[in-house]
């Protein structure tokens, strides 16, 4: 997949969230990065939960950021490394631990005024880590949070290859 690609079809579908919510986002992908070996529609679901909950964690009037660059950025480019920023208030050291659990706040919205309980977080979670990646979140009080994604670019062995039962004959 063309990174500039994914981009592209991705920011669509947080515009109109982005301009209900008076928010602009400000993206920046390095130039020259090579593709990455991913289900297409998977990760446009990652990037687009991350996105949407920048958008509903600032206040409106903000920018949120979206950076995609190669890791290492000198050398050998072995990961694509993806972060969205948030202009909200941060997250606490408590509620940054279970971000990425399901349904860790049953009573309450995981991040206030997103009004959803960890399940998009979660399940992004599991999608980047069946891709070999890493998903995590730093957060600092008053000042916002961002969330990183790692995806090798290249992957170990096909994303498919756990799809043997479809070659099985089970006459």
């Amino acid at each position: 997949v063309e990174v500039e690609e994914l981009v592209g079809e991705t920011m669509p579908l947080v515009r109109a969230q982005m301009e209900s919510a008076g928010v602009k986002a400000e993206v920046k992908v390095q130039e020259g990065l090579p593709p990455v070996e991913v289900d297409f529609e998977s990760i446009r679901y990652v990037l687009s939960t991350l996105l949407s909950n920048a958008v509903a964690c600032s206040p409106p009037g903000s920018i949120i950021r979206l950076e995609i660059s190669a890791e290492p950025p000198e050398g050998e480019p072995q990961y694509l490394k993806i972060g969205v920023t948030d202009a909200g208030g941060g997250l606490s050291p408590e509620d940054l631990s279970l971000v990425f659990t399901r349904f860790a706040f049953p009573d309450q919205a995981l991040i206030r005024g997103l009004g959803e309980k960890g399940v998009g977080l979660s399940l992004a979670k599991a999608i980047v880590e069946m891709h070999g990646g890493r998903i995590w979140a730093e957060s600092t009080m008053g000042a916002g949070t961002t969330f990183f994604v790692l995806l090798p670019f290249r992957q170990k062995k096909p994303i498919s290859e756990g799809r043997k039962w479809e070659e099985e004959d089970t006459s």
